[in-house]
């Protein structure tokens, strides 16, 4: 056998290798299709299933909630994409089924609600699961507060999550935290007022020095904010009825806006108003701001020295290096500068 008969032979062998691998992959990738869609999409109606059952419900439901969660672990990342919107109302129905059959099955409930938001994108169904399931359970709070949670952090909807941490804190056994999350949210809404209250009553009829001082914090917090969306206010109707903003707060008192001005409750002073920026707030958390940006320019400053080999002489270097974009404003009404001699970052007060 010469050499170019050995070499057909061998493209030979070679091509029917491939073929032989394409041919696989392609019985390999219908034959998972069918797999997916034989299990978990083919299940009759789930009263055709509760007389299948035979009396064994919780077993039947037991069977398909294994299944469900071992679909879920497999197609967490493809159940809402596109072309795959059938494997999303196959688990959705999955969990339904499993909720009829055994609607004692607690932990259907917290889980199918899991699956809802983060799987399938749709919180609202996860609060009406949960809703159900608070009706099978009526002393249970957690449901409810899980509903809650959910109202509150994916719809963002205020309304609907204090109505859930209402109906929450009235179940036996619910415990602290849940019962301050509905403060939490009555702050949110606006209703300074009936948070601070509650807080209060939380502080006064708890047993526990650490629970009175997580609700004490919790009113004094509240009360902050309340205060500063009023002063925020204030300010904006001086400048509404006046042309200019005031130079200090005390204005919106010699102008008869406020009868005094409201003091902190943490920190027992007045808070901070800068007139360049209109805006109010707390003395304390403005230092703290002012902190934060110190040790970030000054970062900053180092880095410009580590890739240039010597400091810049003022803050605007930055920002022609590409270092930064803009130079932050003082929350306390200064300027940030940099001694050229020792080239540190600090604040000029304002004047």
């Amino acid at each position: 056998m010469n050499s170019l008969e050995k070499l057909l032979i061998a493209l030979l062998f070679v091509a029917v290798l491939g073929t032989l691998a394409l041919s696989q992959r392609d019985v390999f990738d219908r034959r998972n299709a069918l797999v997916t869609h034989d299990r978990i999409f083919l299940l009759p109606r789930k009263e055709v299933l509760e007389v299948l059952s035979l009396g064994h419900e919780k077993t039947v439901a037991d069977l398909l909630w294994i299944r469900a969660v071992q679909f879920f672990g497999g197609n967490y990342t493809t159940l809402t994409r596109a072309g795959f919107e059938y494997k999303g109302e196959g688990i959705r129905n999955l969990f339904y089924i499993v909720q009829y059959l055994d609607p004692k099955f607690y932990q259907v409930y917290p889980f199918g609600a899991f699956v809802f938001t983060e799987g399938l994108n749709d919180p609202k169904e996860a609060i009406a699961f949960l809703k159900r399931g608070s009706e099978v359970f009526p002393e249970d709070w957690e449901l409810l507060f899980q509903a809650a949670f959910t109202a509150f952090y994916y719809l963002k909807d205020n309304e609907v999550a204090l109505e859930m941490a209402e109906r929450a804190g009235e179940r036996p056994g619910v415990p602290p935290h849940v019962k301050r999350f509905r403060g939490q949210i009555l702050s949110r809404l606006g209703q300074y007022e009936a948070s601070i209250e509650y807080f209060q009553r939380l502080m006064e009829e708890s047993q526990s020095e650490i629970q009175q001082r997580i609700a004490r914090q919790n009113r004094d917090r509240t009360i902050r904010e309340r205060n500063l969306f009023i002063l925020t206010q204030k300010v904006q109707e001086y400048r509404e009825q006046f042309g200019e903003p005031p130079g200090e707060l005390e204005d919106l008192v010699r102008r008869g806006l406020l009868r005094a001005l409201p003091a902190d409750p943490e920190e027992g002073e007045s808070y901070y108003y800068n007139p360049l920026t209109e805006e109010v707030v707390a003395y304390n958390e403005a230092l703290g701001k002012q902190q934060q940006l110190l040790q970030g320019l000054q970062t900053l400053v180092e880095r410009f020295y580590e890739e240039n080999g010597y400091y810049p002489e003022e803050l605007q270097e930055l920002i022609s290096a590409g270092v930064l974009t803009q130079i932050p404003p003082d929350p306390l009404g200064g300027a940030f500068s940099i001694d050229p001699l020792t080239h540190q970052v600090y604040v000029i007060p304002p004047e």
